[in-house]
């Protein structure tokens, strides 16, 4: 190969162009900044040295494009590539020495201006790029590759000027982190988007980056593809791999246009990607468009939230008045649910004294007492893992063997009842509690349309009802059938006999503690 000749590869060729696209896009950056944004009469008598440098450095740019468009096997001419670069930048250096001198000179100069900043970052950049040209030739034994991506620079004077005159366009603003490792290119981008109005923060490395990121929440990345470490590409697999912040849209900056690195990065996640150098108008609607994508999605993100949001209230609400399991199987369609269990203790508890408590106290009194009876009542049938049936007025219906079966049905509501009892001593002392207890078969189901109600029928809940009726004030009253099954477990008073409308003589017992 010949010595003054570059053939095409990729690594190189990234690595290459990345190096000297940096420092070109900062020039033409600063020195286009100057012209459009700096408005002071300080400046005014450089504008024809300004517009000078703004040309060349666009030559420059050119030349590079033009350099490097070769596919292959076709070379690149390295001496006549470093010549012509290089008589450019010492033409931009002259122009840049000539501007300082007359700063120099006069009085009215002021070297930490704006102005002067935007001058020195150019020239910084400038000498940044002579240096890579004077050592081009430690890139000559490599080979290059390169898929040329069109750009604005196709079109008209009069088509730009019209895009130019929208530069100001901003329909959406936001935070925004700009991740690139070159100071000088990263500070352009923060100068170009601060007037914009966006909220602009500067990392300079994926160290950094991730803990802004983790630290704050951003709209929009602008993220360099080749940094030190950890590469652009690697970090956006990050960002997109992490639930706190994958949302976040990314466009990639970079001075590759290679087709490979762009559908890599579009595979990753990211929502762009802009070539340097970087045109203002170009990232200005591409900005306004992640932001407008990112906005409609944050809007479908708050829709979907307050939709789960009203489906657990929804939920919630079903499920205080019948059992999950029921609750299921009404939301998946089915109509007619209805249920036979054959062992199961029903229990119904009535709060005594009640009426005459209420005639003294205001409304508000009697809801809040009665609540905090019955808040601590739905505490207990947690704790057992019972079923609350409803409440009606100051009574209180709980199962315990439905929708689930449990062998110690009578047992768990028995225990249940004595710390329902305990509970009103200790809540309200000027108040009773009558509790009936029943055990057996029973039938339990949805009724209702609009207004459901889980519920229980049979002779169970019948005799469970009569027991609470026929019951005595902080007792429990239980039927034989509940007796029957527990009378080895607890002491109960010796049997009483009472009669039943619609059942005859029945024998019944009153519980007075565990054994």
């Amino acid at each position: 190969m010949s010595s003054n000749k570059i053939n095409s590869s990729n690594f190189l060729y990234k690595k290459f162009k990345h190096d000297l696209k940096n420092p070109i896009n900062a020039m033409i950056g600063y020195s286009e900044y100057i012209i459009e944004d700096i408005e002071s009469d300080d400046y005014i008598i450089h504008i024809t040295d300004i517009n000078s440098i703004f040309k060349i450095c666009k030559m420059i740019n050119d030349k590079i494009e033009l350099s490097f468009k070769n596919i292959d096997d076709e070379l690149v001419d390295i001496d006549i590539f470093q010549f012509e670069v290089r008589s450019n930048l010492c033409s931009v250096i002259g122009l840049i020495e000539m501007i300082l001198d007359k700063r120099n000179n006069s009085s009215d100069s002021n070297d930490d201006d704006e102005f002067s900043n935007c001058i020195s970052n150019i020239y910084k950049s400038c000498k940044t790029l002579l240096e890579i040209i004077e050592n081009i030739k430690i890139y000559i034994k490599e080979s290059l590759k390169k898929n040329k991506i069109n750009t604005l620079d196709s079109l008209s004077n009069d088509q730009y000027k019209s895009f130019k005159n929208k530069i100001n366009t901003v329909k959406y603003t936001g935070k925004i982190l700009i991740i690139d490792d070159d100071v000088l290119n990263a500070e352009l981008m923060f100068k170009i988007l601060d007037k914009l109005d966006h909220e602009v923060t500067m990392s300079h490395n994926a160290d950094d980056a991730l803990n802004a990121i983790s630290s704050k929440h951003y709209d929009l990345i602008l993220l360099d593809i080749i940094m030190p470490d950890i590469n652009g590409i690697e970090l956006l697999q990050m960002i997109k791999k992490n639930n706190h912040y994958f949302d976040v849209p990314v466009i990639m900056l970079s001075a590759l246009d290679d087709l490979e690195s762009i559908v890599d990065c579009i595979n990753l996640g990211a929502d762009d990607y802009i070539t340097k150098p970087i045109d203002k108008i170009l990232l200005n609607a591409r900005i306004n468009s992640c932001l407008e994508k990112k906005e409609y999605r944050d809007k479908e993100k708050d829709y979907l939230k307050r939709i789960k949001q009203e489906e657990k209230k929804s939920n919630d609400l079903l499920l205080n008045i019948m059992p999950e399991s029921i609750a299921e199987r009404l939301k998946a369609g089915e109509i007619n649910i209805a249920d036979r269990f054959e062992n199961v203790s029903v229990l119904f508890a009535d709060i005594t004294d009640f009426t005459s408590f209420s005639s003294n106290v205001s409304p508000k009194v009697i809801v809040e007492e009665l609540n905090n009876i019955f808040s601590v009542f739905d505490d207990l049938v947690d704790k057992y893992n019972a079923e609350k049936i409803k409440t009606i007025g100051d009574n209180y219906m709980i199962a315990s063997g439905i929708p689930y079966k449990n062998r110690l049905h009578a047992e768990t509501i028995i225990d249940l009842a004595l710390e329902m009892n305990e509970a009103v001593e200790n809540i309200n002392k000027d108040l009773g509690i009558k509790i009936g207890i029943s055990s057996g078969e029973v039938v339990a189901g949805v009724i209702g349309k609009r207004k459901f109600i889980y519920d229980l029928w049979g002779d169970t809940v019948n005799i469970a009802s009569r027991m609470e009726k026929y019951g005595e004030n902080h007792k429990i009253h239980v039927s034989s059938d509940t007796y029957n099954i527990v009378k080895n477990k607890y002491n109960f008073s010796d049997k009483n006999v009472i009669d039943v409308k619609g059942k005859g003589e029945m024998e019944t017992f009153f519980l007075k503690d565990k054994k």
